[in-house]
């Protein structure tokens, strides 16, 4: 057994695999759409639906580019399962607001998707994305971060909410 094989076995011990935030984003809405086909809609017609809809989805992608804006002005790595390459954490802008802009902008494409489908359950199934997205992504994010930036970043955690 070679040196390196021993590094890397270790290396996967340590960072388990996870699901890409954009795949599990994807997969809640194929299962929202899915849904939204076999149960019974909203009775509200399209004008206003389209509009609501339209809202937040531009509400999330106005978030989410600010919140990228954020990440490349402190030229710091946008990759979500690679925090080795973090070199700087975001306090200003968006991240005053929400630690984790990105995942709000996400959750708000599928209130967007939730609101066009014009189906309660689907919107239902994009809140669960909270907790969801929370358990499998944020948690282990915020232990990275917290012993990688120490003390600064606690104390931003206890200064700025994690949603919004």
């Amino acid at each position: 057994c070679s040196t390196r094989s021993i590094e890397v076995s270790q290396m996967t011990m340590r960072r388990p695999r996870r699901v890409p935030p954009v795949l599990l984003t994807a997969a809640f809405a194929l299962l929202m759409w899915i849904t939204s086909t076999v149960t019974p809609k909203l009775d509200i017609p399209l004008p206003p639906r389209a509009a609501l809809a339209f809202a937040f989805a531009a509400a999330g992608m106005f978030v989410m580019t600010v919140a990228v804006q954020g990440f490349r002005k402190q030229r710091t790595s946008v990759n979500p399962l690679d925090l080795t390459r973090t070199s700087a954490f975001v306090t200003t802008g968006v991240y005053r607001v929400s630690r984790n802009p990105m995942y709000l902008a996400m959750l708000l494409g599928l209130l967007a998707l939730g609101c066009f489908l014009s189906n309660p359950i689907s919107v239902g199934i994009a809140v669960l994305f909270v907790p969801t997205i929370t358990r499998l992504q944020i948690i282990p994010e915020e232990r990275v971060l917290s012993g990688r930036f120490g003390s600064a970043y606690t104390t931003y955690c206890a200064t700025v909410r994690r949603w919004i």
